[in-house]
């Protein structure tokens, strides 16, 4: 589904428009948004960023958000996404053993539409067998006197690679 309006851009993130005025939803009477993946390295750990905008403001669309069946958001209460605004939802990082991960958005009972999802970013943490850097990357100094707090001086340079 799509809108041509205007959506508020959350300050947080940088999610094109043209993105933020589509949206995936639970097909026919669905009442869940399931996306399950499979990975072959049971060691990867995943974070995913949901981001939602409602752009179908005449009923209650009102959903929990689900991570490998931990429940993501605020506390207890159900998400609704915003009206003609941007809003995020993060989890933490996750790892399965057997591989498997899911992401589902069911719909609570008070729900009059089903749940949507403009846009979902995957973040997989790499581990790094080797550092990227060497010790002699920094540099730390002391400074102290006797009436004075002792002050640090940390110099470093840092190289980051990212997929």
């Amino acid at each position: 589904m799509s809108t041509a309006q205007a959506i508020q851009p959350d300050p947080g993130s940088a999610v094109p428009l043209p993105v933020l005025q589509t949206a995936a939803a639970a097909a026919g009477n669905g009442t869940a948004l399931n996306y399950p993946w499979r990975t072959t390295r049971a060691t990867y750990c995943f974070m995913v960023l949901l981001h939602f905008a409602d752009f179908q403001s005449a009923q209650l669309r009102q959903f929990d958000v689900y991570f490998n069946g931990d429940r993501l958001g605020q506390g207890e209460k159900p998400y609704s996404p915003p009206y003609l605004a941007a809003a995020s939802v993060r989890s933490g990082w996750h790892s399965a053993v057997d591989g498997m991960y899911n992401l589902t958005l069911a719909a609570t009972a008070a729900s009059q539409l089903p749940p949507m999802l403009n846009a979902l970013e995957i973040y997989t943490a790499i581990a790094m067998d080797s550092p990227a850097t060497f010790r002699a990357d920094c540099e730390l100094s002391f400074f102290s006197s006797p009436a004075a707090q002792p002050h640090y001086s940390i110099n470093c340079s840092f190289v980051f690679f990212l997929n």
